[in-house]
């Protein structure tokens, strides 16, 4: 058993992420990797879990053979932030028992860990967006695997219990679990990599006597049952035996082809796959998530509103005040809803999606909303194009609150100004044309007449009226 810890864990190849941080005390979350081989592809792996999930800590648990260890460990150490190796000798036995493997790291390592919930990431699975949302919320008194599976409807044809030469070693289980806990029958049997397991249950777990008579598959929810935990599904492993279980979540044959992957990634919902035992880039993967395939993930505009501007909501959108210089720009409901999206983290891209879905269009306006974007760029309302400060693709989770505002205060716009009411859901042309940049962002109107009264601070002796609202650009949108 040995372990190593990076003298600098966030630093080298995987540096810009910053500090960790472990979130909330009710919910810090880490990741345990497994590898045990095939360095290159655990490095790349690795990468894409630290651009998807910047402050989730992951650690890592070798279980190859001990001569590898030094290259293990030069091929990770400056991506993780502890190293430990499993010190059973046998690859068949240590691939059957991967819950083995976690008891022996949360007692040498993992117990002093502050985490309630732990992510168990095996190196041969490819998950392209952020585990929180790819997981199910956790009930209490839970814990999460793939394809959890009523034993009953299975056992008959199941290879772990009823395959001649695997049975005997199962039915031996069955006779331990009586014996020794009470336990008659498991209630449920798991498939596949992927187990979110709690602080709670592992401290219990590692309390437990070690067995090695069942797979993995059969003593993770064996002994969750034993301990009164309940199982839920995560959602990674499509129903056991179906068609789709074989083709992007299965545990029976070679990988999954990436040509196959990078087009589910394009226009598909799945984000997660297995087994995929080649290297796959972090590049490749966020160039396939782009609506815009036509450019790179280098290429991203991410615009941004500028600093020093306050934006005032009329009945049908916005009024934007600049102070350097000195100017007022009236946007309509179309130009105000794309205004709203530019919070640094959204691609034009993405901003085309949420135009389409608040105003109902067939299809996303990209080239009318990059040009719009790039005339309130010229205007001075929003930021100067610069290279994005993270990754593309990790603010995504909180996009999605905020499209469903954009969607809310877009109808309400509609209703104030019925000429553009028609024009909604009647095709692409139509509803541009009431936002030509030309007419909307460079209309500059001094502060003077029934404008000056939006800006109390600045005139002084003035009131707003009553229904207008004002805040700074930079602070959050909260209703």
């Amino acid at each position: 058993m040995d372990s190593y810890i990076p003298e600098n864990p966030a630093g080298g190849a995987f540096a810009g992420t910053g500090p960790y941080a472990t979130g909330s005390d009710a919910d810090r979350r880490i990741i345990l990797f497994r590898f045990h081989d095939q360095f290159d592809v655990c490095r790349e792996r690795i990468r894409l879990l630290r651009h998807f999930n910047p402050d989730v800590p992951v650690y890592g648990l070798y279980g190859g053979l001990a001569e590898h260890w030094d290259d293990a460990r030069r091929s990770v150490e400056d991506a993780v932030v502890h190293l430990h190796m499993w010190s059973a000798a046998d690859p068949y036995w240590k691939w059957m028992h991967a819950d083995l493997a976690v008891k022996e790291w949360f007692r040498a390592y993992g117990h002093a860990i502050p985490f309630d919930l732990l992510y168990e990431h095996e190196y041969d699975m490819l998950v392209c967006a952020p585990l929180h949302e790819v997981y199910p919320p956790l009930p209490a008194n839970a814990l999460a695997f793939s394809a959890v599976t009523v034993t009953e409807s299975v056992a008959a044809q199941w290879s772990w219990t009823s395959r001649e030469d695997l049975r005997p070693n199962y039915l031996a289980f069955l006779d331990y679990l009586a014996e020794r806990y009470g336990v008659d029958s498991i209630d449920h049997i798991i498939q596949g990599p992927g187990p979110l397991l709690t602080r709670r249950f592992l401290t219990a777990f590692c309390q437990l006597e070690d067995c090695d008579l069942a797979h993995n598959e059969i003593a993770y929810p064996a002994f969750a049952q034993v301990l009164g935990f309940t199982l839920v599904d995560n959602l990674l492993h499509p129903p056991m035996k179906s068609e789709e279980s074989k083709r992007w979540f299965g545990c029976d044959g070679g990988s999954i082809n990436w040509k196959e992957i990078e087009s589910e990634l394009r226009c598909g919902t799945r984000r997660a796959f297995h087994p995929v035992k080649y290297p796959v880039t972090l590049e490749q993967v966020l160039d396939a998530l782009r609506v815009d395939t036509g450019r790179t993930a280098r290429d991203a505009d991410q615009p941004q509103r500028a600093a020093g501007i306050d934006m005032v909501e009329l009945a049908g959108g916005y009024m934007v005040r600049q102070a350097e210089p000195l100017r007022v720009h009236q946007l309509d409901n179309t130009a105000s809803a794309i205004l709203e999206l530019c919070d640094g983290q959204t691609t034009v891209a993405e901003i085309a999606e949420g135009i389409a879905g608040a105003f109902s269009l067939d299809a996303p306006p990209l080239a009318e909303v990059a040009a719009c974007v790039a005339e309130l760029r010229r205007a001075g309302v929003l930021a100067d194009r610069a290279e994005p400060a993270a990754e593309l693709g990790s603010g995504s989770a909180c996009r999605l609150p905020r499209l469903r505002r954009l969607g809310q205060r877009v109808r309400t716009w509609l209703r104030a100004d019925p000429q553009n009411v028609d024009d909604v859901g009647r095709g692409l042309s139509q509803m541009i044309h009431q936002v030509d940049p030309s007419d909307i962002s460079t209309r500059i109107i001094q502060p003077s007449g029934r404008y000056r009264r939006l800006w109390p601070r600045t005139f002084p002796g003035r009131r707003a009226a009553a229904p207008v609202r004002s805040w700074s650009a930079n602070a959050p949108l909260t209703h």
